[in-house]
This record gives C-alpha cells, sequence and structure tokens, in this order.
C-alpha cells in the first residue's frame, strides 16, 4: 500500500492534505504544487488508467510527503472518508483533483492563521 510517513512533530499546524483522483493527469500536478506546503498529502486513486499516478510519483520523488492509496470507487462519500481516514495530520483539508489552495490562503494557513470555519475539518479524534 502506502510508506508510512509522521508529519514532523515541530509542525505545529501538521496539516494533512487529501485528494481523490481518477484519470486526472491534466489537473493534479497543478493540485499537488498548491498543497506543497502540507506536513501530508494522501492520494487515493481508484484506478486511473491515464499518467495521473506517474505525475503523483514524479512530486513524491521530488521531495513532496505523499503517500498513495488505491481504492477502488465505491461513491464519492467513502472515498472521500477512506482518504480522510489516512491522514495523519491533526488538521486536514480536502480538495479535488481540479481544485487548488490559492497563494493566499496558503499564506495564511502558513502564518497559522485560520481561515473561516467553513473551509476548515478537524481530523476527528480516534480512540
Amino acid at each position: 500500500m502506502a510508506e508510512t510517513v509522521q508529519p514532523a512533530e515541530t509542525d505545529p499546524l501538521s496539516l494533512s492534505a487529501f485528494i481523490i483522483c481518477k484519470n486526472e493527469s491534466r489537473k493534479i500536478g497543478r493540485c499537488l504544487e498548491s498543497v506543497r506546503f502540507c506536513s501530508d498529502i494522501v492520494v487515493v486513486d481508484s484506478g486511473s488508467t491515464d499518467d495521473t499516478l506517474a505525475i503523483v510519483d514524479r512530486y513524491r520523488g521530488a521531495g513532496l510527503p505523499i503517500r498513495v492509496f488505491h481504492k477502488d470507487w465505491e461513491g464519492y462519500a467513502a472515498q472521500k472518508q477512506f482518504a480522510l481516514e489516512q491522514c495523519l495530520g491533526r488538521w486536514c483539508v480536502n480538495l479535488d483533483a481540479d481544485e487548488r489552495i490559492d497563494d493566499q490562503l496558503a499564506q495564511e494557513i502558513g502564518r497559522g492563521e485560520r481561515p473561516h470555519a467553513a473551509a476548515q475539518a478537524r481530523r476527528p479524534a480516534t480512540s
């Protein structure tokens, strides 16, 4: 499956990004670029037959903390939930492959500012 990567303990945000995808080779690179500041990036692929996974592997090879999981499509909500459950960060942000975090939001996150509550998701506590 995926290698184990722990977010840096010195990272006060400990932010994970999670992305579900299938055949998103035209969009996945820009999405990954926009979350490069995250301490953990989870990509859940549901059977891409294009270059999506090769592009993800290139970004992982360039040093982004990407973990890739393969899961057959079980519906939008089930894929998103599975991806969230793989996240290691205290905070999580969810993007579709055609979405990006813009520079202003990335800077606010980097300063430790919290965007509007509707734009953030806290990972549920586990026992």
